[in-house]
């Protein structure tokens, strides 16, 4: 993740529950530095990802035949998520056990799509909020701005260096296509100050 760069393309899944490669068009989020908790999510088959508690995992409900978002830190014991198969599916997997993980280094990359997989699961690009459809909502100006940036002259040369699909794990190792800032992208900040103004209590992260 500490190695992704703007305009890299990495798995993720599309509105169809389909995988897809995706383009990353900022980072909402990216200090290399700052020491977090994590919440460590490991599946029966062996996939482990690690978030933030307040992001939003996508959790498959086999009695409901459903999808839900919900906060890391909400995923119990024998829930299951989806997890990139051998055969380039997205396949439930139970989860095994959480962990809780304090080490360094906060990346929050925001790809089209709104959904990106980490170390071969599936994960919304967003947190805070607990709506997935609201938080996409909410950055599509971003979306728009990226889609405007991409007509401007030269962008053609900025691609190619990125136009390779990248699979994203903790360790990856990447050329840099554009160098992504530190700190909290000023759209995020803005969103974030506003949350509590507009959203209810119960759609927000405690």
């Amino acid at each position: 993740m500490r190695d992704l760069t703007i305009g890299d393309r990495v798995l993720a899944m599309n509105a169809k529950g389909q995988p897809v490669y995706s383009e990353v068009i900022l980072f909402m989020d990216r200090n290399l530095e700052l020491v977090e908790n994590f919440v460590q999510i490991h599946t029966d088959g062996g996939a482990t990802l690690t978030v933030t508690p307040a992001h939003l995992v996508l959790v498959w409900h086999p009695q409901e035949q459903r999808l839900e978002y919900m906060f890391a830190d909400r995923v119990q014991e024998d829930d299951y998520v989806l997890v990139h198969d051998k055969y380039g599916r997205l396949s439930p997997q139970r989860v095994q056990r959480l962990k809780v993980a304090h080490k360094p280094g906060v990346v929050a990359p925001l790809t089209r799509e709104g959904t990106i997989v980490v170390d071969s699961v599936t994960a919304s690009c967003y947190a805070v909020v607990n709506s997935q459809k609201l938080a996409h909502w909410g950055l599509a100006p971003m979306r728009l701005m990226a889609t405007m940036r991409s007509w401007l002259p030269g962008r053609n040369e900025v691609d190619a260096l990125a136009e390779q699909p990248k699979s994203v794990n903790a360790n990856s190792t990447i050329s840099a296509a554009t160098t992504p800032t530190a700190g909290i992208h000023w759209y995020a900040r803005f969103l974030y100050a506003i949350k509590d103004i507009v959203l209810p209590q119960e759609w927000r992260y405690q």
